[in-house]
């Protein structure tokens, strides 16, 4: 189970912010807190949160493909959704290479190809909404629904490959889903089961090689 205290005392970035409810978290169990993001709407609302909480954490406006942070500055650069909707998600990865100490790690999520997720929206967009029709095929359809101007989904081993181009050293990947169950009233058991096998995110855990 994931717990933000693992990461107390540490230097944080928290790679495309959002609201910033991760990056208060973070700096709520300790942590000094970067937190980045490409849009002003995504700045403005974490620099409010924090201030509304009383959290000292760092807000700055960036591209994560070129970050305006020192080589070798951040412990830890945790991104939850976020890379794969970078127009380069390989130049994204070099920056949290460069930006991570040697021995510092990062936990990056991104969509999970093999997800009933994709597979259903997918099937529904292309039969219900007649896009097989129009040529589309299960991958192109995801440009139509899909969030974000650049979205991709990857596999583990695509996910693992990419982060070891990058020069980041794949510790474990896994996959999930958010805590709603994945098909209502099933029980628990099942629900993690399934959100484990086929579930919408992958996620990896990554070392940068020590001095």
């Amino acid at each position: 189970r994931y717990t933000f205290a693992a990461q107390a005392g540490k230097k944080v970035l928290d790679l495309g912010c959002g609201s910033g409810v991760f990056s208060c978290l973070f700096e709520k169990n300790g942590a000094q807190v970067t937190a980045v993001d490409l849009t002003e709407a995504a700045v403005t609302m974490t620099a409010q949160n924090s201030r509304t909480q009383n959290l000292p954490v760092a807000v700055v406006r960036a591209d994560a493909e070129k970050l305006p942070l020192d080589q070798n500055s951040f412990d830890y650069v945790f991104s939850w959704g976020v890379l794969h909707h970078t127009a380069d998600m390989s130049a994204a990865l070099r920056e949290v290479q460069r930006v991570l100490r040697p021995g510092g790690t990062a936990m990056i999520m991104v969509y999970h190809r093999h997800s009933w997720v994709y597979v259903a929206h997918g099937l529904y967009w292309l039969v219900a909404k007649g896009m097989l029709f129009r040529g589309h095929t299960l991958k192109s359809i995801q440009d139509v629904y899909t969030d974000g101007y650049f979205h991709r989904y990857l596999t583990r081993r695509e996910l693992n490959d990419m982060a070891s181009t990058a020069g980041l050293h794949p510790q474990s990947t896994f996959v999930t889903q958010y805590e709603k169950k994945i098909i209502p009233a099933i029980p628990s058991t099942l629900d993690r089961w399934l959100k484990a096998r086929i579930g919408m995110c992958v996620a990896i855990h990554v070392e940068k090689a020590p001095a």
